[in-house]
C-alpha cells in the first residue's frame, strides 16, 4: 500500500506544479502550448481537426478507437479559439487590465477603445 500511497503523492504533486506553471503563463505563451500540442495531433493525422473530423459531433466521435485523442484535439482547438478571441477583442487599460467598453454591433463582446 505504500506504494500507491507514493503514486498518489508523486501525481498530486506533479499535477500541482502543471497548475502553477499554466496560472504563470501569459496568454502568448498558453496560445504556443497549445499550438504545439495541436500541431503534434495535425502531423500524427496527416491534417486539421476541422478538415478531418469537423463534420463529426461528439458522440460519432466517441464511437471511433481514436476518441480520447480526438476529443482532447477538439478541446485544444477551442481552448485556443478562445484565447486568440479573448486576444483580439481586448486591449489592455492604462493600468493594466481590459477596456470594459462593447461593440456597437455586438452589444456583448468587448471592443478596444479608440478615443
Amino acid at each position: 500500500m505504500a506504494n500507491g500511497v507514493d503514486f498518489v503523492h508523486d501525481f498530486e504533486c506533479q499535477w500541482n506544479e502543471q497548475v502553477q506553471r499554466i496560472k504563470n503563463q501569459t496568454t502568448a505563451q498558453r496560445i504556443q502550448a497549445l499550438n504545439e500540442q495541436i500541431e503534434t495531433f495535425e502531423t500524427f493525422y496527416g491534417g486539421s481537426f476541422q478538415d478531418l473530423f469537423g463534420h463529426l459531433n461528439d458522440l460519432e466521435i466517441d464511437g471511433m478507437s481514436e476518441a480520447v485523442d480526438l476529443l482532447d484535439w477538439k478541446e485544444l482547438v477551442k481552448e485556443r479559439q478562445r484565447l486568440l478571441d479573448m486576444t483580439f477583442t481586448e486591449e489592455p487599460s492604462e493600468n493594466g487590465g481590459t477596456q470594459g467598453e462593447k461593440r456597437q454591433d455586438h452589444p456583448d463582446t468587448p471592443f478596444p477603445h479608440n478615443p
